[in-house]
């Protein structure tokens, strides 16, 4: 037949989704004998006996233009395998669909080979914040606390599962540019001096031109050099303001804070959980975006009851100051 002369897998399908014929690459893709599969819906002989979400041959059907899709668990006799379609619609002179012609080529190793990268991509951070820890014990167990805190805030605040993958990335490497910082002022249990201080405000900066010649971490790097910027604009390195600054980095930032002030820190003790969220309520629109801000706080109520207990006095206490401030 005509489409055994095509190389690659290839269905007829009429607009009821009953399968004309196959070729001999979709039988040999898929183990199904085009005797099994002609006059039989597509989706009963290929799929899972309902149509397929983001089905092209449907969308082909509804649009009369060519669509795609790609899919895993299309049926084989002995593995399950991943493959992209391609529909195209065969249209009469009153541009009707009479048919669509379903190319379909298995992409199995190259999802597979992706999927090797992805891990690969995990074990190098890992092993970039095994490199923190090594430098900084504290920094270390602090990056993994400002991940989870970031992730679950960028959840509250609707991510999408590719922004929560790098949210989590950049999170987890915020502090990587401490490597390029002395130990002596890393570690360093009292006050730092102004010019200490002008040091470790380098770590933003070095993180990022760490990363940002890594292909995957292109974005994250970015996040990355600005999770010190101010929501007012005076933060650092680039003194970006409100949402010029981008949204994984005020993420960051609101995670890097109350974790910080949470925390036993080589130079203090932890604070008081009342105290760390009044500290951070009072640089809502400051340091912080308002709206994360917000979002934050209401999701720790959530986990912990003496957040939502002592919320009311914060808010009550700082509206008071503001109306102190203006009568004065």
């Amino acid at each position: 037949m005509l489409i055994d002369n095509i190389p690659c897998a290839v269905a007829t399908i009429t607009p009821q989704y009953i399968v004309q014929d196959i070729n001999n690459e979709l039988a040999r893709l898929t183990g199904v004998k085009r005797e099994e599969a002609c006059g039989k819906k597509c989706y009963d002989v290929f799929g899972f006996g309902e149509i397929c979400p983001g089905c092209p041959v449907r969308g082909a059907q509804l649009t009369g233009t060519v669509c795609r899709n790609v899919k895993r668990g299309i049926n084989r006799k002995d593995r399950e395998i991943w493959i992209e379609q391609t529909a195209i619609p065969l249209l009469d002179s009153d541009d009707t669909v009479r048919q669509v012609v379903e190319i379909i080529y298995d992409i199995t190793a190259k999802v597979q080979l992706e999927e090797q990268k992805n891990r690969l991509f995990i074990e190098t951070v890992t092993a970039l914040a095994e490199l923190i820890d090594k430098r900084d014990s504290a920094t270390g167990k602090h990056s993994l606390r400002v991940r989870d805190l970031a992730v679950a805030l960028g959840r509250e605040m609707g991510l999408a599962a590719r922004e929560l993958d790098e949210l989590a990335t950049a999170a987890i490497l915020h502090d990587i540019g401490k490597i390029g910082i002395p130990e002596n002022i890393l570690n360093k249990p009292g006050r730092l001096t102004a010019e200490e201080y002008e040091i470790i405000k380098r770590h933003p900066v070095i993180g990022y031109n760490t990363l940002k010649n890594i292909h995957l971490l292109q974005n994250i790097a970015q996040h990355i050099l600005h999770h010190h910027e101010r929501y007012d604009g005076k933060g650092y390195p680039a003194g970006l303001q409100g949402e010029q600054i981008p949204l994984a980095s005020r993420i960051i930032c609101i995670a890097d804070v109350y974790e910080a002030l949470t925390a036993d820190r080589v130079y203090r003790p932890r604070m008081d959980l009342k105290q760390a969220l009044r500290v951070m309520w009072q640089e809502k629109g400051r340091m912080f975006d308002p709206v994360a801000l917000d979002i934050f706080f209401r999701m720790l109520a959530q986990e912990d009851p003496r957040v939502g207990e002592a919320l009311p006095e914060i808010v009550g206490q700082a509206a008071a100051g503001l109306t102190e401030d203006k009568q004065q």
